[in-house]
């Protein structure tokens, strides 16, 4: 069974993920869970890798802003990103799903489509031909359950846990709105209030799972 768990930073993704692993191990149940976000790709991370070999990290931040500022390196980097992910959910994720009872996916689709919205301001997502051939090629996700939060609420949670790359609240609440969005659409199965206490939640996933 493939589940993906979907929502802003500090909605309880992993969290929730750590109790089903732990769930599932203790009772004897096969489970793997994999992480993955647009730009952040196994293939892309090696790039990054050979790329920034030896920079300091402030290098990497005004590397990074000047690959951000040229048009046709951030198009490249999206046409990368998205053959990527073809192959990467197209195959790996399909594979890994044959051989556990439970593949959980921490973000999958529709948190790559917020992500892409974000990340890529000069693309029509709902146009790209790449964007159309990723959902093709993704499995769907027997169940797919989305954390929702106040945006105030995920500051709250990234400041509290130190976090790295802490989006702004004008962010946050644009992530929340293209989430929401994608909530009219019914791109998820179940829908969760991640303000809910952990044990709550909890119980909600085991529910939601059958288990």
């Amino acid at each position: 069974m493939i589940v993906s768990f979907s929502g802003i930073d500090g909605a309880g993704k992993t969290t929730q993920i750590k109790l089903l692993t732990k769930y599932c191990r203790k009772n004897g149940i096969g489970v793997k869970r994999i992480w993955c976000r647009v730009r952040r790709t196994p293939g892309i991370l090696l790039i990054k890798k050979l790329a920034w070999r030896g920079m300091k990290t402030k290098e990497k931040k005004e590397q990074k802003n000047k690959i951000l500022k040229n048009p046709r390196k951030v198009k490249l980097l999206y046409w990368i990103s998205m053959a990527e992910l073809c192959w990467y959910w197209g195959i790996y994720y399909r594979l890994m799903g044959l051989s556990q009872r439970y593949l959980i996916l921490d973000r999958y689709l529709w948190d790559t489509y917020v992500d892409i919205c974000c990340e890529f301001p000069g693309v029509d997502v709902e146009r790209s031909i790449l964007w159309k051939l990723v959902k093709a090629v993704a499995p769907k996700p027997d169940k797919s359950i989305i954390f929702v939060i106040p945006a105030e609420t995920s500051l709250a949670r990234d400041i509290e846990k130190n976090a790295a790359n802490i989006d702004d609240i004008a962010v946050k609440r644009r992530r929340i709105d293209l989430y929401m969005d994608c909530m009219g659409r019914r791109c998820w199965t179940d829908v969760i209030d991640g303000t809910k206490s952990i044990e709550e939640v909890h119980g909600r996933v085991k529910e939601i799972l059958g288990l």
